[in-house]
């Protein structure tokens, strides 16, 4: 018997609208519980077993803009381009989509 569902049906298929979905979830969330908002649009993170005592949670820019629109999009960088942090996983993320699926028993 299969224990999860194929890869294909699991697979984002149109990653701009999963993307905004997921904010607007997040929103939401941030409406319900304005007291888990601090000032500067960030969020607290209620510590579990430390008497109330709260972390601040560093939050996406677009979040804390209250939009659903993002302000910064994540992309691979152009060949030969400069290699700022996330370059390197983008550029494996990409050689894994080249490459295919590998199976492995």
């Amino acid at each position: 018997a299969r224990l999860r569902p194929p890869l294909q049906s699991r697979a984002i298929i149109d990653l701009a609208a999963a993307r905004k979905k997921h904010a607007e979830a997040v929103l939401e969330v941030r409406k319900q519980h304005p007291e888990m908002v601090a000032r500067g649009g960030h969020e607290w993170l209620k510590l579990p077993g430390r008497g109330g005592l709260l972390a601040k949670v560093v939050t996406r820019d677009e979040f804390r803009a209250d939009t659903t629109d993002f302000l910064f999009v994540q992309t691979p960088a152009a060949a030969g381009g400069n290699t700022k942090h996330g370059d390197s996983e983008a550029a494996a993320v990409q050689e894994a989509v080249e490459r295919g699926p590998r199976i492995c028993y």
